[in-house]
């Protein structure tokens, strides 16, 4: 306890701690540390250091250092959790403390859950059921009475640890959805003439009192920066706008499916509908432009499904229908439209740095969850010239700084890759109906951009002289061409693939300062290659034919350097390697020579037991490819080795290498029953020469892969069940035991096909 006279030390002890933990100055690593600090300021927050009532100032100053001192600490000091939720949870009432005292008692909760997991689960519901009675109250006050300027910073902390608290509790919320979705829908617009209301006197100046939905012409001279937090209630309503957003994307984050019936107040259904995109396109505070975004991004991504019913019917271009009743699907065509369009106009307008590659970013979302072979031409166009327009046109904001520029464009270029991306020519339906005739309207759409200017600049910047920071996002963009338009560069292959060596030989060494990372060089060098191989042998699958087309191509990569990169320091540049080798079509695999073919097992059999699970499980994959090759399932060598390698590796300790593994050995089992069946009783060579043990050794260990993961154990029965299709009765025999693994395999058989997860009892 401190003498009765030092309580102005202990104001002092209290500053000096918010002033190093905001500046992260402090990092704890044992928990008796905190436990320590806790214990003292504890105390602090009832009672001064003389044992009398706190004054105010102390209070609020030691409040301040327990909640930067608690975040995302809590699972540091789980211990004296109750004491906290039982010291803080009372000051919480607002009608026995003053409101800056609740306020800052919030602050401490939220922080105090923050990323604490399961760990504290306990005291979730009950410290989510205060806050969310809280918020109710605090909410309908605010909304009733938008002139009371002290409630902003309250519901803003409010809702900010409401986000913290819903995100560790995840389902907390569920009964109060609705509620939440209501409430929080106009809590984001609170501030601008959006809400139904009349906004707070602060925000009435010509500056801030302009509507949300008007064109926003200039938001870096408009928004308000760290300067304004005395501006009264001007400050607080774009906190409250930005942490609804943020409560906002944890109901989204913990609600998935759930949130879909709110996407019509929250996603745009016409121009002139404030939603989200409003927020984005004409809010003067660009930290709620960026939280717009980031809303966004989580609301659509992963729901690439749901929205594959969305339809833009042709001519649907007005937000309003002759018709009363809409159909969801043409209703998430709008919604897919309005989207597009407003995310177009924040590329335009947008001249804030890091909020411009937020909206980039969610433009990556939005495309990788648009159904564009339901949706009219027009759209990816319309994105791909602005992204073009951006990384060739170097900002002029008197922000943008040389990093900034670099970052807006790798962010465009990574953009414009995940463009090409979303239609596939190669994949377009040959069949005649609307949506054939969309998906190729999208398709061809995406073609001519390349053509037009895309690829021949993507050549002349990647074959230059000087190596580019931006050369990994060059190179993604030609990756995402050679996978989904491969046709478009088969004449050229040669030239691409010249930049492909290159680019490997180039990035051996360190970089310099300005040259971007030679492991992610490398990697996407190789991606190129690994998507054209992925294309040209799905083209060869659906027309074995093409073999003459592309068999030189494969013959001069299998004998170019690139094999080299097997053996690569990067780990997921062998990864992409191994999976290379995996894509060599049969026929042309067939016409390597022998000692070509015996070099790509050799490398895949070395590669099962590399350091890095990710390419022993490749590997095993690639072993797995490569059992099926009539070329190679004859030779009673290779089999005996690849089964020697898949047995070792169904021992491994990570789960993807055992399930890759596994797969590949019910593969070997499923090639022994093909030859079986074709081959005639005089003429089982291949039968008799692979060694008794080491099909044994398959059996033994399929038995023991028919009791692990399910992911494992469907390949285990399905490796079990050829088995004993293929094995003769000279394998088993009872004087070695032998008989007993065959009564053990009908066993574990019967007992999956009861007891198995679906996929393992069929």
């Amino acid at each position: 306890m401190l003498p009765r006279n030092l309580e102005d030390l202990a104001l002092k002890f209290c500053e000096f701690m918010v002033n190093i933990l905001r500046k992260q100055e402090v990092a704890f690593h044992v928990s008796a540390e905190l436990d320590e600090i806790v214990s003292f300021l504890l105390p602090l927050i009832t009672s001064s250091p003389s044992g009398s009532e706190t004054p105010h100032s102390l209070k609020i100053e030691a409040l301040k250092a327990l909640s930067f001192l608690v975040f995302e600490r809590g699972w540091l000091i789980v211990g004296k959790f109750s004491k906290l939720v039982e010291t803080l949870l009372p000051l919480i009432d607002e009608t026995k403390f003053e409101r800056d005292v609740l306020r800052m008692a919030v602050n401490c909760i939220g922080n105090l859950c923050a990323k604490t997991g399961n760990k504290a689960a306990s005291y979730y519901p009950t410290i989510f059921n205060v806050l969310s009675f809280k918020f109710s109250k605090f909410s309908s006050d605010i909304l009733a009475h938008s002139q009371q300027q002290h409630l902003g910073k309250t519901i803003s902390s409010i809702l900010r640890a409401m986000q913290l608290v819903i995100l560790e509790g995840k389902t907390l919320h569920e009964a109060q959805l609705p509620s939440l979705i209501s409430s929080l829908t106009k809590l984001m617009y609170y501030g601008t003439s959006n809400l139904p209301l009349p906004p707070p006197p602060a925000m009435s100046t010509p500056e801030s009192s302009s509507s949300v939905s008007s064109a926003r012409t200039s938001p870096a001279s408009s928004e308000y920066s760290g300067s304004d937090a005395n501006g009264g209630d001007r400050f607080n309503a774009w906190k409250v706008r930005l942490h609804a957003l943020g409560c906002l994307q944890s109901l989204a984050k913990c609600s998935g499916q759930k949130l879909v019936p709110f996407w019509p107040s929250l996603l745009p259904q016409s121009s002139h509908q404030p939603s989200i995109c409003s927020l984005l396109l004409s809010d003067p505070v660009h930290q709620v432009r960026s939280g717009a975004c980031a809303l966004l991004s989580v609301i659509l991504d992963g729901q690439k499904t749901f929205l594959q019913q969305a339809v833009q019917e042709q001519g649907n271009n007005s937000s309003g229908s002759s018709s009363s009743f809409t159909p969801m699907s043409s209703r998430l065509g709008i919604m897919i439209r309005e989207i597009h369009n407003a995310l177009c106009k924040a590329i335009d307008g947008e001249n804030r740095p890091n909020t411009l590659v937020q909206i980039i970013k969610s433009v990556v979302v939005v495309v990788t969850n648009t159904p564009y072979e339901n949706m009219q031409r027009g759209l990816l166009s319309s994105l791909a010239n602005r992204l073009m327009k951006l990384y060739n046109a170097h900002p002029h904001s008197s922000t943008s700084t040389h990093d900034n520029v670099l970052a807006m464009q790798r962010a465009a270029l990574s953009c414009l890759a995940a463009v090409i991306s979303a239609v596939s020519k190669d994949q377009a339906p040959a069949v005649s109906s609307n949506k054939s005739a969309q998906t190729k309207n999208a398709a061809e759409e995406v073609s001519e951009l390349i053509k037009g200017s895309i690829l021949s600049q993507l050549l002349a910047e990647l074959s230059g002289s000087a190596s580019s920071p931006l050369q990994p996002e060059l190179l993604r963009v030609l990756g995402a061409i050679s996978g989904s338009f491969f046709d478009l560069i088969f004449d050229i292959w040669q030239d691409i693939f010249n930049i492909v060596l290159k680019a490997v030989s180039a990035s051996v060494d360190a970089p310099d300062s300005l040259s971007a990372d030679p492991a992610v060089v490398r990697l996407n060098a190789v991606k190129i290659v690994e998507d054209a191989t992925a294309s040209i042998l799905s083209k060869m699958e659906a027309d074995p034919s093409a073999s003459t087309r592309f068999s030189p191509l494969w013959h001069e990569l299998i004998h170019s350097p690139l094999l080299n990169l097997t053996t690569d320091r990067s780990s997921q540049v062998r990864s992409s390697m191994c999976n290379v080798l995996s894509q060599i079509p049969g026929p042309i695999f067939a016409s390597l020579k022998p000692a070509t073919r015996i070099m790509c097992v050799t490398l895949m059999l070395g590669a099962t037991r590399d350091d890095s699970p990710v390419v022993r499980s490749q590997a095993c994959r690639t072993l797995g490819v490569y059992i099926l090759n009539s070329s190679l399932n004859i030779d009673p060598i290779f089999v005996t080795d690849v089964a020697q390698n898949l047995v070792e590796a169904m021992k491994d300790p990570n789960l993807n290498v055992r399930i890759r593994a596994c797969w590949s050995v019910a593969n070997l089992c499923d090639a022994l029953v093909a030859l079986r069946d074709v081959q005639n009783e005089e003429d089982s060579t291949l039968t008799e020469e692979i060694p008794r043990d080491a099909l044994i050794m398959i059996a033994k260990c399929a038995l023991v892969a028919a009791k692990d993961n399910d992911k494992v154990r469907s390949n285990a029965v399905r490796a079990l069940g050829n088995f004993t299709r293929f094995a003769s009765n000279k394998l088993f025999s009872e004087e070695d035991n032998t008989l007993v693994l065959f009564d053990s395999i009908i066993n574990i058989l019967i007992e999956d096909t009861r007891e198995g997860s679906a996929k393992v009892r069929w």
